[in-house]
C-alpha cells in the first residue's frame, strides 16, 4: 500500500468535504416527497436509523479502503486482489463504481444548468404568480431547447472546471467552506422566508406527524436507498477522501459527523419545502417538485426564488466538483498529465454526457425503453442499481477480503470499538444491501408477483 504524496486532509477537511458532497440534490428533489408520501416522521425516523446502521458502517469501510490503498481505487483494488489472492471477480467493482458516477453526473449537470437559468428567469419576474400549467410551460421552454439548455449547461460545468483545476488545497477544500458556508446562509434564509409565502402552514405538521401505517415496505426500502444515495457512496467520493486523510484521522468521529450534519440540512429543507407542497395527498419528487411546484409554491416571492434556485446551483456545484474527482485522479496518475489538463478533459467528458438528459426533455422526449424514459433509466441504473451493488462489493470486500487486522487499523481506534463495527459489516450491513438491491432492481416484485395466484396478479 502506498500513501500519495499529495495534499493530506485533516480530520476537520475530511468532515467538510464530505459533508458537502453528502448534502446534494437529494435532500430536496428526493427527501422532502419520500417523507411527506411514506409517513412523516415514521419516515424521517426510519431514515435516521438507516442512516446510523447503514450508511455508516459503509461510509466508514470506503474511508478505510481508501486509507489502505492510497492510489486510485482501480490500481488499490487490483493490487489487493492480486497481493492477497482473491478471486478476480472483485474487479467488477473497478467498472460498476465509474458508471454509478457517470449516471449521477448527467442527471446533476442537467437539474444544475437549468438551475442556472432559473435564477434568471426568478430574478426577472418570468416565473412569479404561475399556476401548474404556467409553470410547466416555462419550464418546457428551457427544457424542450436544447440549444438554450446548453447554455446554462456549459456555464455550469465551466465553472465547475475551473474550480477542480484548482486543487486539492486551492480548489476543493476551499470550495467546500465557501460552498458549505454559503448554502448554510441560504438555507437560513429560505427556512425564514418560506413559511411566509406558504400557503398551506400544515405541511410541516405532515412532514413531522408520525404515521406508521403508511410507512409500509416501500417506504422502508426507500428509506434505505435514500441513505446510501445521500452520503454519496459507491461513488468513488469518499475513496478519494479517505486516500487523502491523515494515518492518524478518526473515521469513526468523521462518519458520524457528517450523517449528523446531512440529517440536520435534510430535516431543515425539508421542513421549508413541506411548508410549501405538503397539503396535498401526494408530493411529487425530481423534476417535477423542483421547477414546477416549488416555482408555485414560491410565485409570491422573487427573492425566495432567486434564493432557491441559487441554492440549487451550488449545491449541484459542489457534488459535480466531487463527482468527477475521482476520474481526474485517473487521467492525472495514468497519462501524467497536469491537474488542469485533466481538469479540462474530465470536465468535457462531464458535459457531453450531461447532453443526454438534457436530450432527454428535448429530441428525446418521446423516446421510451421498456416504459422508461432516458432520465428515468439514468436514475434506475445510477441510483437503484449501481449504488447498493457498489455499496454491497464495498462493504464485502473491506469486511470480507481485506485483513481485519489493517481494517481496524485504518479506523485509527481500538479494536474494543471497532470490532463491533467490523462484524456489523461483515453479517448485518451485507444482508441489508442484498435485499436492497433486489428491491431497487424489480427483483423481489418480479418473484413475489410470479408466486401469486393469477387473479391477485390481475
Amino acid at each position: 500500500m502506498v500513501r500519495v504524496s499529495e495534499f493530506q486532509l485533516n480530520e476537520a477537511q475530511a468532515t467538510l468535504i464530505l459533508t458537502v458532497a453528502a448534502i446534494g440534490l437529494g435532500d430536496i428533489w428526493r427527501l422532502p416527497a419520500l417523507a411527506l408520501n411514506h409517513g412523516g416522521g415514521a419516515f424521517l425516523l426510519t431514515y435516521a436509523g438507516a442512516l446510523a446502521l447503514l450508511g455508516v458502517p459503509i461510509l466508514m469501510a470506503e474511508m478505510a479502503f481508501g486509507k489502505l490503498g492510497g492510489q486510485r481505487f482501480s490500481v488499490a483494488t487490483r493490487a489487493a486482489v492480486s497481493s492477497l489472492r482473491l478471486p478476480r471477480l472483485w474487479l467488477v467493482t473497478v467498472w460498476s463504481l465509474p458508471i454509478a458516477g457517470v449516471a449521477v453526473i448527467a442527471l446533476y449537470g442537467a437539474l444544475a444548468g437549468w438551475s442556472f437559468g432559473y435564477i434568471f428567469r426568478a430574478a426577472s419576474g418570468a416565473a412569479q404568480h404561475l399556476d401548474q400549467a404556467g409553470a410547466r410551460a416555462l419550464f418546457l421552454e428551457l427544457a424542450a431547447d436544447p440549444e438554450r439548455s446548453m447554455v446554462w449547461h456549459t456555464l455550469f460545468w465551466l465553472c465547475v472546471g475551473v474550480a477542480s483545476a484548482q486543487g486539492w488545497r486551492h480548489g476543493i477544500v476551499r470550495m467546500a467552506l465557501w460552498f458549505g458556508g454559503l448554502m448554510l446562509v441560504l438555507l437560513m434564509f429560505l427556512a425564514d422566508g418560506i413559511p411566509v409565502q406558504a400557503k398551506y402552514a400544515e405541511g410541516v405538521q405532515r412532514m413531522f406527524s408520525f404515521r406508521w401505517e403508511e410507512l409500509g415496505t416501500v417506504g422502508l426500502w426507500a428509506a434505505l436507498t435514500q441513505a446510501c444515495f445521500t452520503l454519496s457512496l459507491g461513488l468513488g467520493i469518499v475513496y478519494v477522501v479517505g486516500r487523502r486523510l491523515r494515518l492518524g484521522a478518526h473515521t469513526a468521529r468523521i462518519a458520524l459527523s457528517v450523517v449528523a450534519l446531512d440529517l440536520a440540512f435534510g430535516l431543515i429543507i425539508g421542513a421549508a419545502i413541506a411548508t410549501v407542497v405538503g397539503n396535498g395527498a401526494a408530493v411529487n419528487s425530481g423534476v417535477t417538485l423542483v421547477f414546477i411546484d416549488l416555482v408555485v409554491g414560491l410565485g409570491g416571492s422573487k427573492a425566495t426564488q432567486v434564493q432557491f434556485f441559487s441554492l440549487l446551483v451550488l449545491l449541484s456545484a459542489s457534488s459535480a466538483i466531487l463527482l468527477i474527482e475521482p476520474f481526474v485522479q485517473t487521467v492525472i496518475e495514468r497519462f501524467r498529465t497536469t491537474r488542469v489538463a485533466a481538469s479540462a478533459v474530465v470536465t468535457m467528458l462531464a458535459w457531453l454526457v450531461g447532453l443526454i438528459a438534457i436530450f432527454s426533455f428535448g429530441p428525446w422526449r418521446d423516446w421510451q425503453f421498456y416504459g422508461r424514459g432516458v432520465v428515468d433509466w439514468l436514475v434506475y441504473i445510477g441510483v437503484d442499481i449501481l449504488v447498493p451493488l457498489n455499496c454491497l462489493i464495498l462493504a464485502s470486500f473491506v469486511g470480507r477480503a481485506l485483513p481485519p487486522s489493517l481494517v481496524v487499523a485504518a479506523s485509527a481506534s481500538r479494536l474494543a470499538v471497532m470490532g463491533p463495527w467490523y462484524l456489523w459489516l461483515r453479517f448485518p450491513v451485507r444482508l441489508l444491501l442484498v435485499l436492497l438491491l433486489l428491491q431497487t432492481s424489480g427483483i423481489m416484485d418480479a418473484v413475489w408477483n410470479f408466486f401469486q395466484p393469477v387473479e391477485v396478479r390481475s
